[in-house]
């Protein structure tokens, strides 16, 4: 028997007794008020009280998270520019297309120039690994 499958055993046999002894003394209805909309609601609204207060939102600000991108664009304008333009936009395309059909499913076209260039890089790494040892001559220096 699994341990999971002991458990569940125990939460059939206990679990009315359990419950019973929750709301007798109290404790299901305080765990009610911790999962209230209203209490969950007061914590996020200190939270966030403190956060800004500790200079943590602005921190995360800096780093773009909250913003989408909108300060590290801020900081250097021309960046987007510089990394797409059509050719970067359609190799992209290319490489992914490449990736969906081909690599992933293990198969290699003679007309895909990416599979040409993927089975070139496996020989010239195969090629370093099956070729023979040099062989020195005995009382050589090595």
């Amino acid at each position: 028997m699994t341990r999971q499958e002991s458990g569940r055993r125990a939460g059939r046999k206990y679990g009315k007794q359990n419950g019973k002894r929750a709301v007798e003394s109290g404790q299901l209805a305080e765990a009610g008020k911790l999962v209230s909309p209203d209490h969950i609601q007061e914590l996020g609204l200190v939270q966030g009280k403190l956060n800004r207060e500790s200079g943590h939102i602005q921190r995360i600000q800096k780093l773009a998270c909250s913003l989408g991108g909108k300060a590290q664009s801020a900081a250097d304008p021309g960046h987007i520019f510089r990394i797409t333009n059509f050719s970067t936009r359609s190799k992209g395309g290319k490489v992914q297309t490449h990736q969906r059909w081909h690599t992933a499913r293990g198969i290699n076209k003679p007309t895909c120039e990416l599979c040409v260039k993927e089975i070139e890089e496996r020989k010239a790494r195969f090629a370093a690994v099956i070729e023979p040892p040099v062989q020195m001559e005995k009382g050589a220096a090595q």
